[in-house]
């Protein structure tokens, strides 16, 4: 780590279509200010269609906090969806323009999509303009590439952290969540020492990375940071706070 390089980075290739935007929290609180921009960016809060995917969760009642948080901000077109229910969840998936997933256990969430054939209809409600965002677990899930929450690492080593296959959402980069709060800084590099290619974007509590094909900016509280191997013995590093914007990988 003594000999860690620290730059701006350059511009990155990705890959993946994406018309709409993805909205990828850190876990804590949700403010405000990241609420209003995410019903902004879904056409205001009486256009916000929002369908809630709580799989991730265990808690019965979790789709409903969810849904109040929502009302709160001012949303009113809310529907928690049952993946059990496959029309109707299928339904209220491709009639949203705002898809919530909030937080758990990520490797909750992305089974519980897998076995309803929903992974590919989310991809494609991305892909048709619609705004997908999620907290914690939800964040993480949006990955390829997906850490899954089974604690942090003590080291970089090769399998030190806990790897799945995610959602795909966001296929060029690792998310890692409440990054500063639990100190996951390792735990996010050996992911991509051990994925070349892949950028790493560590979003800390109460923040949220706003990811579109344009851009990519920083709401909320804290900081984000992004980091890649440079191929040699360094990193490129980028730390974002509130406000801040860079060129979309």
């Amino acid at each position: 780590m003594k000999s860690m390089l620290l730059i701006f980075l350059l511009p990155l290739a990705c890959s993946h279509a994406r018309a709409g935007t993805l909205v990828i929290v850190g876990g804590g609180a949700v403010g405000p200010e990241i609420l209003t921009e995410t019903l902004r960016l879904a056409g205001g809060p009486e256009q916000a269609r929002i369908a809630i995917l709580p799989q991730a969760s265990g808690l019965p009642d979790a789709g409903e906090k969810s849904a109040a948080v929502w009302r709160e901000a001012g949303a009113a077109d809310i529907r928690v969806v049952d993946l059990a229910q496959s029309v109707e969840a299928r339904k209220h998936l491709e009639r949203a323009n705002l898809v919530w997933m909030p937080g758990g256990q990520q490797s909750r969430l992305v089974e519980a999509l897998r076995a309803a054939e929903m992974i590919p209809v989310l991809r494609a409600r991305l892909a048709g303009g619609a705004v997908i965002g999620g907290t914690s677990a939800g964040a993480a899930a949006m990955s390829q590439i997906m850490i899954e929450g089974t604690g942090d690492a003590g080291g970089i080593s090769a399998g030190a952290v806990k790897i799945s296959e995610g959602l795909g959402l966001l296929p060029g980069v690792i998310v890692d969540q409440h990054f500063f709060k639990r100190q996951r800084f390792n735990r996010l590099l050996a992911a991509v020492r051990e994925h070349p290619g892949r950028t790493g974007a560590g979003i800390d509590e109460g923040t949220a990375l706003i990811v579109t094909d344009r851009e990519w900016r920083v709401a909320g509280v804290s900081h984000v940071l992004i980091l890649r191997a440079d191929g040699s013995s360094g990193w490129n590093m980028r730390l974002l706070a509130a406000g801040d914007t860079m060129p979309a990988p």
